[in-house]
């Protein structure tokens, strides 16, 4: 911000004046597409600015264990009054540094909070008990819709058992996948119910992620990232006088 075109544009000493003289000390950053007639502090409460950086990390966290993409947007969106609290020596400085700095543990928290909704407190009782002593088995994605081949494939066919489902929810490859077939699980009456394996497979998805250590390196990349922002608006911040050192370099 203090360079345009490769070249000074004097805003580096103004800004350095705006520190100089404390100009902001009794300043109060808002958004004006959110402010009303009358500007309080509840318009420019810090902890209500954090807790919505951490709810876009929630959802974006929550987004990506459940289906395993990462998002395009890793940045958080840090409001412009925030980023300026950062910056300038107004009464709300000193807040914003804590809550800002502090806030990878926040982030820590929510992704704690992602892993107990999605993967620690998952029931799949339902869905497990639909598939115990059915019959596994591989059918050519071309016969999926075969009764007679199913019949046939599931004479070839695994009983499913609790320590096959058990093992799989705990990111075993029980029911591996195999190209150019479909994994099947067929009922004692003959009847494809492998709908009741799809919540057992997004389970177990979801268990690897965490085993892996991928989902912690999705937090890791995202603090990383946020750090970065911070580290980027710090290296904006003009401490000493531009102009003074402009003639300190000129005299000698």
């Amino acid at each position: 911000i203090t360079h345009e075109g490769g070249k000074d544009n004097s805003y580096g000493y103004y800004q350095f004046l705006l520190h100089y003289f404390n100009f902001f000390e009794h300043a109060l950053f808002f958004s004006a597409a959110k402010s009303e007639f009358v500007i309080t502090e509840e318009h420019v409460a810090q902890s209500e600015k954090i807790d919505a950086l951490t709810t876009q990390f929630f959802h974006r966290m929550h987004n990506y264990i459940a289906t395993q993409k990462v998002p395009d947007d890793m940045t958080l969106h840090l409001e412009l009054p925030l980023i300026l609290s950062w910056i300038y020596m107004n009464h709300l400085h000193k807040e914003t540094r804590v809550k800002l700095t502090g806030l990878q543990e926040r982030l820590r928290e929510r992704y704690d909070d992602v892993h107990q909704l999605l993967v620690a407190k998952e029931k799949n009782h339902e869905y497990e008990k639909a598939l115990l002593k059915s019959c596994f088995c591989y059918l050519a994605k071309e016969q999926n819709h075969n009764t007679e081949a199913l019949r046939e494939a599931k004479e070839t066919g695994l009983l499913v058992t609790p320590e096959m489902i058990d093992s799989y929810l705990h990111g075993e490859e029980v029911f591996p996948e195999k190209a150019g077939f479909t994994r099947m699980f067929v009922n004692a009456e003959n009847e494809n119910i492998s709908a009741y394996f799809w919540h057992i497979d997004q389970y177990h998805r979801k268990f690897i992620l965490y085993h892996r250590g991928e989902a912690e390196a999705f937090l890791n990349q995202y603090i990383s990232q946020y750090q970065a922002q911070l580290d980027d608006i710090d290296c904006q911040i003009v401490h000493e006088d531009p102009m003074a050192q402009t003639s300190d370099a000129a005299s000698q």
